[in-house]
């Protein structure tokens, strides 16, 4: 089998779906693995094993020759469609867009494939996603959706990948190699510094990163620290470079490509960065991760995707905010939030696996930071969880509708045979690995209410579901159970299209059709809940 897999957005967003990758040859039976992204992200071909052909396009010169009145009007459109008609003459028998935009949307559509994955905008304009997983993401698309998977976890499962193992392999390479051996790193520990970021909004200031160094170096006197950065960003790297070795901090810096960054974090022993593209690089390597999310850093969606990193998210409100929406706040204050003093003693007790001083220094400072420790769940996904998280009840919860939402994604509850047992065996030891101190009797009685509540629900969609059934849809109740189970607010117009056609007396399949498929959905997933909730009872109650 030949596939074709779209990635059309920045470097960051590749690199997190590296495990894809990895993953589709050894469990899809596929031949030939190409690639179609935009030029920048090409400089991750050296080290990215198995791929056959990258395509790629200027998306600069592309939009250059939409906006510039002097370059003939259909110019882009021409040179695209050039790129797509060769991209096409390879006939693949898969393609795999994982980019939620409408411009990769019309791209896979454009490309002929007997199988297709992800978003895909046919001829018509309409937008088929064809998977339950790039269905969800796209419901859940708003930032203030309080829980929803990590990007890398909803592209494996939407790709049809099984399992809990997620492999960010990349290859160290000879030009890797020789970047570093100029650099200074003679045994002592060594800190990867990364100090900016594409956003503003994410970026740290300079005193704060000065602040952090001269603190930290006091804690540990044998630390040198590599301030990390790209060709463009050197003049800012600098000046932060010169107040730095004037304070005495032992500093240097390491201007590097792609390659050389994977084998400096191979060789260092912390990476402290904001939401970039080494951050999801580190994945690659054992580098502990100490990550700052500012601004519209997101770190439910794309968070540092390994086992016990450290992620510190400011206590505001507007965090995390739209990424290409300007700061509303002129101080910034998510990153004011998180001070030098708190980062410094962090990293410190961090680099000395202290977490039990990490627990305490994250309730001090409660009310500005929120500590975040990673895990990878056996039950096959990411968690970011709040060190001093002291509410078995919401963890539970928590795990109960990510469980949840896997099984019916994945479509496992249509399989007779569906492992409800299986996965309670596994949520309970998640549970007993989270909280080694309690018994399960703690669980139980919040247990019993998401149990009885899950029952409600299915019963009054299949209340709903009924109304549909009969063509007379009752839309306030079914408008109030939507918004209540709806994270997104995206399927309200189309229910007021419902009520308007009901008060003319003639209702339209299609709108029916839509209501029905929603509360199907709820109907489904409230049974799906209510049995993992039973399981997961069962064995609390058997392991006493």
């Amino acid at each position: 089998m030949r596939v074709l897999v779209i990635s059309l957005l920045r470097l960051g967003d590749f690199i997190q779906i590296l495990p894809v990758l990895n993953a589709l040859k050894m469990q899809l039976n596929v031949r030939e693995l190409d690639l179609l992204t935009f030029d920048p992200v090409q400089q991750m071909a050296p080290m990215v094993e198995g791929v056959n052909k990258w395509w790629t396009l200027d998306r600069d010169n592309l939009q250059k020759g939409l906006r510039h009145a002097d370059i003939p009007l259909l110019t882009s459109f021409n040179v695209l469609k050039e790129k797509l008609d060769q991209v096409n003459g390879r006939n693949y028998d898969l393609v795999i867009n994982l980019t939620q935009t409408h411009f990769s949307g019309w791209v896979a559509g454009y490309i002929n494939s007997p199988q297709r994955t992800g978003l895909v905008i046919d001829a018509k304009g309409t937008a088929l996603f064809h998977s339950s997983w790039f269905q969800y993401l796209d419901d859940h698309a708003i930032p203030n959706v309080k829980d929803i998977f990590n990007y890398t976890d909803i592209f494996f499962y939407g790709c049809g990948l099984k399992g809990s193992e997620r492999q960010w392999r990349l290859k160290e390479t000879a030009r890797g190699v020789s970047e570093i051996a100029a650099l200074n790193l003679d045994g002592s520990e060594n800190i990867v510094v990364q100090l900016f970021t594409s956003d503003s909004k994410k970026t740290w200031s300079e005193q704060s990163w000065l602040s952090t160094l001269t603190q930290l170096q006091l804690f540990r006197p044998n630390v040198r620290f590599t301030l990390l950065g790209a060709p463009n960003e050197e003049s800012r790297l600098n000046s932060l470079l010169e107040k730095a070795e004037a304070r005495g901090v032992r500093v240097q810096k390491a201007i590097l490509s792609l390659e050389g960054a994977l084998s400096l974090l191979k060789k260092s022993q912390l990476l402290i960065s904001a939401d970039t593209s080494i951050k999801h690089l580190a994945n690659a390597v054992e580098i502990p991760v100490l990550e700052l999310s500012l601004g519209s850093s997101d770190l439910r969606r794309t968070g540092s995707y390994k086992n016990d990193s450290l992620i510190l998210q400011a206590q505001v409100a507007c965090a995390p905010c739209p990424h290409s929406s300007p700061c509303s706040q002129a101080t910034h204050l998510c990153a004011k939030m998180i001070s030098a003093d708190v980062v410094s003693t962090t990293a410190h007790h961090f680099m000395s696996s202290n977490w039990l001083a990490i627990k305490e220094l994250a309730s001090e400072y409660s009310n500005e930071v929120q500590f975040f420790r990673t895990k990878m769940m056996s039950t096959g996904f990411w968690m970011a969880n709040d060190v001093i998280e002291n509410s078995p009840e919401r963890v539970v919860e928590t795990l109960v509708e990510r469980c949840t939402w896997k099984f019916l994604l994945n479509r496992e509850h249509l399989d007779p045979l569906a492992k409800f047992g299986s996965e309670g065996v596994q949520l309970r030891r998640e549970l007993e690995e989270i909280f080694p101190d309690h018994g399960s009797d703690v669980f139980h009685s919040h247990l019993n209410f998401l149990e009885q509540e899950a029952d409600a629900t299915n019963q009054k969609a299949a209340t709903l579901l009924t109304t549909v059934q009969s063509r007379s849809p009752a839309i306030d109740d079914i408008q109030e159970f939507i918004s209540n189970h709806q994270p997104a607010s995206s399927t309200l117009p189309w229910l007021e299209r419902l009520r308007e056609q009901a008060k003319g007396g003639v209702v339209e399949i299609g709108s029916l059709r839509r209501v029905h498929n929603h509360l199907e959905k709820y109907f489904y997933k409230s049974q799906v809940k209510a049995k993992l909730i039973r399981s997961l009872k069962s064995q609390l109650t058997e392991s006493k």
